[in-house]
Parts: C-alpha cells; structure tokens; sequence
C-alpha cells in the first residue's frame, strides 16, 4: 500500500471518528433535553451529569438551581409522584443501586442523597441533610497501613453496603446525617442537627434528636391513636 492510500485511510479513520463524536453528543443533547422535559426543570439552571441506568417518574419533578443527578450502570431512580427538590441538591444512584423516592416528598436545598435509600410519602427534609448507605473497607488485616482508599479497590467486598429506609410522613431536620442501614417508621421527626445510624433505627411517631440520636419523646401518644399497634 502506498502513501496516498496510507494517507486517504488515515483521513476516513479520523473523519469517522469526528462523526461518531458528534453524532454521539447529539444524542447526549437530546436525551438531557428529553429527560429535563419529564423532570419539569423548564428554565431553571439543573445539570443531569450522567444517566447510564434508569429514572422513572410518575408526576411532576421540580428540580431547582445548580441540582445534579447521577444514575451509574443498572441503577434506578424512581420518582414515585410529585416532587420538590430545592437548589442545589445531588442525588447520586450508584451502578445497580436503586433509589425510591416517594409521593409529595420535599427536599430542601443542598441535600444530598446517595445509595441504596427509599424514603416515603409526603417526608419533608431540611437543608443540608446528607443520606448515604456506603461506606469504606478500613480493617485490612494482611497489610495494616495500606490507605482506606486503596482497601476499597483491593477489597471491594469489605466496604459495607445497607440500603436506609425512611417511611412516609417523616420530618428530618437540618444538617441531618443518616448512615447506612438506618431506618426511620412512619411519622418520626428527626431533630436539627443529629446522627442517625443502624444502631438508633427510629420507630413510629417518635421524635429523636443527637449525635447520636436518642429518644426524646411522641408525637402525640401512640398508643392511644393507633390501639394495638407494638412500638417497642
């Protein structure tokens, strides 16, 4: 094969290549576009940063300025009904990972929502409240002083996993901190502040507050507004 032809074959490699990459950001473009569509953005400034698994709606999503939306590989991000979420709030679904988020939940600004997490219906959630149910491989027992970030590639079945469950009608305070495994019954409020971990799980109607949380009291007697129903 000669030089010119050498030369012509070059020139059609890279012409494909510049075709694909435009064709591909195109695409891009346009299911962003599609995507904001459904999320009810319109003209507020939103960035849905990479969406390589599923987001399903079934009603309208209000997403405020500067708010950012991740969706790794076979992960899902459901949207149940009507949603609120305010400025600047990530919601982050790692690859395989699903995510539920209730009916008439309202998430106010700068929150951030990672993980395995279903939250309820009509749960309402100050700003800077931060969710997530991962976390690091820290306990290497072959090599002591080997970083944690190292431990997370080398043992990447040592970093615990648990999904959080927060039931409906929750009210989960500023600056909140919710760890893997959690879970919250229905009706629980969440004081200002507090850290909720799988060892201080939140039962029905109760209102905790700390770090970590404890109980500090009902919502109103439980006993009495729903006879029969075990809360210890």
């Amino acid at each position: 094969m000669n030089l010119k032809c050498i030369s012509s074959l070059a020139y059609l490699k890279a012409f494909v290549l510049v075709l694909r990459s435009s064709v591909a950001r195109r695409l891009r473009v346009i299911g962003r576009r599609a995507l904001q569509s459904r999320l009810g953005l319109g003209g507020m400034v939103a960035r849905v940063l990479e969406v390589s698994g599923s987001i399903e709606t079934y009603g309208p999503v209000f997403l405020g300025h500067d708010c950012s939306i991740v969706v790794g590989i076979g992960g899902r991000l459901v949207f149940r009904g009507s949603n609120y979420i305010s400025d600047r709030c990530l919601i982050a679904v790692p690859p395989g990972s699903l995510m539920i988020i209730g009916d008439h939940v309202c998430l106010q600004n700068d929150t951030q929502l990672q993980g395995s997490i279903s939250i309820g219906a009509f749960t309402v959630m100050g700003a800077y409240v931060y969710l997530t149910s991962g976390s690091h491989a820290f306990r290497s027992h072959e090599i002591p002083a080997i970083p944690i970030r190292m431990q997370d590639e080398l043992f990447p079945d040592r970093a615990r996993d648990a999904p959080i469950v927060i039931e409906e009608d929750c009210w989960i305070g500023a600056n909140v901190t919710v760890l893997q495994g959690a879970r919250l019954g229905r009706g629980a409020i969440i004081g200002a502040g507090s850290l909720v971990t799988h060892r201080c799980s939140v039962r029905i109607f109760e209102i905790v507050a700390g770090r970590p949380a404890k109980h500090i009291g009902w919502r109103w007697n439980v006993v009495d507004v729903l006879p029969g129903t075990p809360i210890l």
